[in-house]
C-alpha cells in the first residue's frame, strides 16, 4: 500500500498540515476521495496550530463583560477544532500499525471500552493481591 511517488495537496498548507500529509501520503496509496478528506484534515491541522498560538499569546485567562474572569473561548474552538481532525482522519480508515487492518471509528471506540475493561480489572485484581 505504499505510494510510488507521493502526491501534492492542492492548495499550501502549513506546518503542521504538511507533516500530516506528508506522513500519510509517504506511507498510503489513497484514492481521490481519501484525498481530498486528507487535504481538509491538514487544513484542519493548520486551523489548530494557529488557535494554539493565538491562546499561548492572549493567555488562557480573559477579562468578561463584567470584568470578571473567564476562561478563553479559543478553548472550546480547539476542542472542537481537534475533534474535527480526529473524524476526518478515522474518514481515512488508514490500517492499524501494529495490525496492518484498518478498524472502523466504531471498532476503535469498541476496542479502546475493552482495554478500559482489562485496564480496571487487572488493577482490581492488583489491589486484592495488595499490590499497586
Amino acid at each position: 500500500m505504499t505510494a510510488a511517488k507521493a502526491p501534492k495537496p492542492q492548495r499550501k498548507l502549513g506546518t503542521s498540515g504538511t507533516r500530516i500529509w506528508t506522513d500519510i501520503t509517504r506511507e498510503y496509496d489513497l484514492d481521490v476521495a481519501e484525498l481530498i478528506v486528507l487535504e481538509t484534515a491538514a487544513h484542519q491541522a493548520d486551523d489548530i496550530a494557529r488557535l494554539e498560538a493565538l491562546l499561548e499569546s492572549e493567555g488562557e485567562i480573559q477579562v468578561g463583560s463584567n470584568g470578571q474572569p473567564k476562561l478563553s473561548s479559543v478553548f472550546g474552538e480547539l476542542r472542537q477544532s481537534r475533534l474535527a481532525l480526529d473524524k476526518m482522519l478515522d474518514q481515512l480508515r488508514l490500517p492499524d500499525t501494529s495490525t496492518g487492518v484498518a478498524l472502523s471509528p466504531a471498532s476503535k471506540r469498541a476496542q479502546k471500552a475493552g482495554q478500559a475493561r482489562w485496564q480496571r480489572q487487572r488493577e482490581r485484581e492488583a489491589q486484592a493481591r495488595g499490590v499497586s
